[in-house]
């Protein structure tokens, strides 16, 4: 440890002043043997539970997901599952900020919390404005095709001559 409390690694090929073999005092050395198998057989236990967690996480989305997003496919029940959408979407909304800040706050304290919330929040403004824009132009392309449609087949009622109008 140095005098300042923080503890320093230094990587080098070369052995530091006063010592004649990599064992010396001071040094660290690799285990050997028995002890670096076992290490090893740690190391590969740990990795193979950390991803079965993570297989294990993986299924029960999918399956929680199907059952959510097809309510309304299974029961009829189309307007709850667009509040379970809207839902799970502001969770996830919240979730992100709450991880941002998170983040923010491991890499530069109060300040760097509050950078990365205001960060994470002007890209999800921008991201349901730019949602907002993309449906409301699907909107219009569709209203102006019913609208061709019923030019086309006589059945805009707001013009003479088609059906349903006295002129």
């Amino acid at each position: 440890m140095a005098d300042d409390g923080k503890i320093y690694i230094i990587i080098t090929d070369k052995l530091p002043a006063g010592t004649s073999s990599p064992g010396a005092p001071g040094m660290a050395t690799t285990p050997s043997g028995a002890a670096a198998t076992g290490t090893k057989n740690n190391i590969i236990m740990d990795y193979a539970a950390h991803e079965f967690f993570n297989l294990i996480k993986k299924e029960v989305g999918v399956v929680i997901n199907y059952n959510l997003n097809n309510i309304g496919n299974f029961t009829g029940d189309y307007i709850t599952q667009r509040h379970i959408n809207e839902t799970r979407t502001i969770l996830s909304d919240i979730t992100s900020l709450g991880i941002a800040a998170v983040a923010g706050a491991k890499f530069g304290g109060v300040p760097g919390a509050i950078i990365a919330t205001v960060v994470q929040a002007t890209g999800l403004v921008t991201s349901a404005v730019v949602n907002y824009n993309l449906n409301q132009v699907q909107n219009t392309k569709v209203n102006y095709e019913i609208d061709q449609l019923k030019d086309r087949s006589g059945l805009n009622t707001l013009r003479d001559g088609s059906r349903g109008t006295l002129n």
